[in-house]
């Protein structure tokens, strides 16, 4: 059985997490489901940075089942993506922006360097471990019609400490 590549956290008196799952953001055309709160999630990503906050987004972040062209998600949302940049910072250690792919991003799990580009160094996961307690991840492992069933997933490994 394969491990899943976990990104573990540990949490202090002054840790913050955001985390956003499920924004689906598309190409700008009438399937886009992000694009009527793109300005909302613009604001929030101001707010949460501005306040030190670490950003996870748990999955399906691009939606890339309807939308086949990364590129052109990226062209549309390039504002969203300035944010997010700031949040990113290549050294593992660093960064306060972290990346779980779900099944409609699950690309990132092998095409990772296409996201390069916006953000140098990145690594996408799984699922994130927090204070060696909280599993965190997007849940289609859960969804018999996405992966199989939760038995399946319920006994993974969980692979060793990639950063902190």
């Amino acid at each position: 059985m394969q491990a899943i590549k976990t990104v573990r956290l540990t949490s202090t008196a002054k840790s913050r997490f955001i985390l956003f799952s499920d924004a689906h953001r598309g190409d700008g055309t009438g399937a886009d489901d992000f694009a009527a709160n793109s300005l909302i999630f613009n604001c929030a990503l101001d707010y949460y940075h501005a306040k030190g906050f670490t950003l996870i987004e748990l999955g399906e972040a691009e939606d890339l089942r309807e939308n086949k062209r990364s590129p052109q998600i990226y062209i549309t949302h390039t504002s969203v993506y300035d944010r997010l940049a700031k949040f990113h910072d290549s050294d593992p250690e660093k960064t306060r922006y972290i990346k779980i792919w779900g099944n409609h991003d699950d690309c990132w799990k092998k095409r990772v360097r296409s996201l390069q580009g916006i953000f140098p160094g990145i690594q996408t996961y799984e699922a994130v471990v927090l204070d060696d307690h909280i599993l965190m991840w997007h849940g289609h492992q859960a969804n018999s019609q996405c992966h199989g069933m939760w038995d399946q997933y319920r006994n993974y490994p969980i692979q060793p400490s990639l950063s902190g």
